[in-house]
């Protein structure tokens, strides 16, 4: 069994020619969504490494290191996809604005040393938005945080060499609180972020592209779920979602309307006493499209979707989640079967501050 390992003395030396991204702990602003809450880990962990299986040769191992700060916040992530190339993810928070820096190295078979293959930047928010899949922006080239005396990062620059093609500016407010982003590519305003707080805690986020086109309108609840949403997604089309929430702040009903071809969607979620969703159901204008019932173990995994359409017709999926956990109680080998199955074991190493 072959498993890749990083030469950490010739990589540490090559990584000082990157500027790292995570910040520390005291300079990152506070949020109800960590990276163990959204990881469902428990106890404070440092870093986890994930080991899989080449899908070529499955004598080899590929490693993927996520590390986490103080705070639970993912910082870097180290991912083998393929024998001979890696990928370095870093991460730098500016709540409610998360960078994601993903630069792509390969090994120099000859003589083993790292060589970058290129890399870009990805701007995104960081709350429960119900959006996670949506990346608002992207910038190429590497980057370098710019912070003042008190290590509030007020702007970021992006080189391609020694020439500056894009650059980053934050504005705050006297609490504190992030109100403006800018990013400029060679001096033309590219993307734009506008972000208002009330005094019951609601964030209200707009996004604008190009031009000033508008992307985006967004209002927060305190708790960092998204409470409305419309999207500008090209041209004289509007997509507005509202969604609303029970007394346990667990979503019970999404709606959906897209202007440009006048279709409206609702979907209505129930839910048992540890708080899974056990069923919804879809509706495109008024009309059943489709329903759903699910079904877990006592760990939360998916063991059952039962899927019944517009015709009629039900289709049933079968999972079984066998684990091995150590003693802090997250979980270090992962069988899944599906169907009766076995698609996937997944292997990990946790250690903890």
């Amino acid at each position: 069994m072959k498993i890749i390992k990083f030469n950490y003395n010739l990589f540490f030396a090559f990584a000082l020619l990157s500027v790292g991204c995570g910040t520390s702990p005291s300079e990152i602003p506070p949020n109800p969504y960590s990276d163990w809450v959204r990881e469902n880990l428990l106890g404070k962990v440092r870093s986890i490494e994930l080991i899989r299986t080449d899908e070529k040769d499955p004598t080899i191992l590929l490693p993927e290191i996520t590390y986490y700060d103080s705070l639970g916040y993912k910082t870097r992530c180290e991912d083998y996809y393929e024998e001979q190339t890696f990928r370095i993810e870093n991460y730098l928070y500016q709540y409610p604005i998360t960078f994601l820096k993903t630069d792509v190295y390969y090994i120099e078979e000859k003589t083993g040393e790292y060589k970058y293959e290129g890399g870009e930047s990805i701007i995104d928010d960081h709350l429960k938005n119900n959006l996670d899949d949506d990346v608002v922006y992207i910038e190429s080239g590497p980057i370098s945080p710019r912070y003042n005396a008190s290590g509030r990062l007020i702007g970021i620059v992006w080189n391609d060499g020694d020439k500056v093609t894009s650059y980053a500016v934050f504005s705050y407010n006297k609490n504190g609180q992030c109100t403006d982003f800018k990013i400029y590519r060679e001096d033309t305003l590219r993307h734009h972020d506008k972000l208002t707080y009330d005094e019951k805690g609601y964030l209200h986020l707009c996004t604008y592209g190009y031009y000033g086109t508008q992307v985006a309108d967004i209002l927060y609840r305190p708790d960092g779920k998204a409470e409305r949403i419309i999207w500008y997604p090209k041209e004289e089309e509007c997509e507005e979602e509202i969604y609303h929430y029970d007394a346990q702040n667990r979503l019970t009903e999404a709606f959906k309307y897209n202007s440009y071809y006048n279709r409206y969607e609702r979907t209505t979620y129930h839910y048992d006493t540890n708080n899974h969703c056990i069923a919804d159901s879809i509706t495109h204008n008024g009309v059943l499209n489709q329903t759903n019932r699910y079904a877990y173990d006592r760990y939360g995994n998916l063991t059952l979707r039962e899927q019944k359409d517009y015709e009629g017709d039900i289709s049933t999926t079968l999972w079984q989640y066998i684990y091995c956990y150590d003693k802090t109680g997250n979980w270090i080998e992962k069988n899944t079967y599906k169907d009766k199955n076995n698609i996937k074991t997944t292997r990990r190493k946790i250690t903890y501050y």
